[in-house]
């Protein structure tokens, strides 16, 4: 993104973060697969080798399935871009044009810009939810549920910690960062708004959230990980996206403050969740 800003300008940022979305979509189909990791753990701590082993090889035939699509697609690609001549050059011009959306370029890629950092920021965050969902389920496997509450503290209280160290660099540096990526003073400008806003406290409210979704995935209630992170990521983003930028007039400024304020009622509900307990009597297994 920093040689694409420095050398192609908005209008190449603003292409780049279209494409991300759909990496962005890719990664999370890998992680979506590797929750099927918190069976395996559950029959390794409920020490049943055989419903181990089974587990792991359906998770591992899934795992091929999915990136013999993904290899055929990126073959796909190479087949229409390259020996029939469809360049993407009017795909990627068509997009920015329809995302330049409807607060302009400058704002596209100071978003994009954003994005990249945020999701740089909250990389340990997930790295430390994976170890959440596999402790969780060996524990709740094992039948200790004292030591899978444990884990979900110390996971949500690591995750929390992470990113406010994250924070702290990010709002300590948001000029200089911003600036790595851009040179255009509008999109300067609008980079390092977008940072004082959507990397602050709600990152802390964050990292407890995704922290949580995935101790619920690890003890076998992947159904309330699924509705807690798809009100966060879908449904208020969405709500506050429409009421702050269009209803109240905020213009990008309210997409900014809706990406701020949209993690609030999943961890809120994420933190109800866990205190009332009933995940106390989840299973995967029997």
């Amino acid at each position: 993104m920093a040689v694409v800003g420095r050398f192609v300008g908005g209008a190449g940022l603003a292409a780049v973060s279209s494409a991300s979305r759909i990496n962005y979509l890719i990664t999370s189909l890998g992680f979506g697969i590797t929750i099927g990791g918190a069976l395996v753990a559950q029959y390794k701590g409920a020490r049943d080798e055989a419903g181990m082993r089974e587990a792991a090889g359906a998770l591992r035939f899934v795992s091929m399935v999915v990136a013999a699509l993904l290899t055929a697609n990126a073959l796909l690609d190479l087949i229409l871009v390259g020996p029939l001549r469809m360049s993407t050059r009017g795909a990627a011009l068509a997009t920015v044009a329809s995302q330049g959306l409807a607060f302009g370029v400058a704002v596209a890629a100071a978003a994009s810009i954003g994005l990249g950092v945020n999701t740089f920021a909250a990389m340990p965050c997930w790295a430390i939810g994976q170890a959440i969902t596999t402790m969780a389920g060996q524990n709740m496997g094992s039948g200790d549920v004292e030591r899978a509450a444990k884990t979900a503290r110390t996971g949500a209280l690591l995750g929390a910690a992470a990113n406010a160290l994250a924070v702290i660099l990010v709002q300590a540096f948001t000029g200089p960062i911003v600036v790595l990526f851009a040179g255009d003073p509008a999109i300067v400008e609008c980079g390092i708004l977008y940072l004082r806003i959507c990397c602050s406290l709600n990152c802390l409210a964050y990292a407890v959230m995704y922290e949580l979704d995935c101790f619920a995935t690890g003890v076998g209630d992947s159904l309330f990980a699924l509705s807690n992170t798809l009100m966060q990521s879908v449904v208020m983003r969405l709500l506050l996206s429409w009421l702050l930028a269009f209803g109240l007039g905020h213009g990008f400024k309210g997409l900014f403050w809706a990406e701020m304020l949209c993690p609030l009622p999943s961890f809120i509900a994420g933190t109800i969740y866990f205190r009332i307990g009933r995940w106390k009597r989840r299973r995967l297994i029997g």
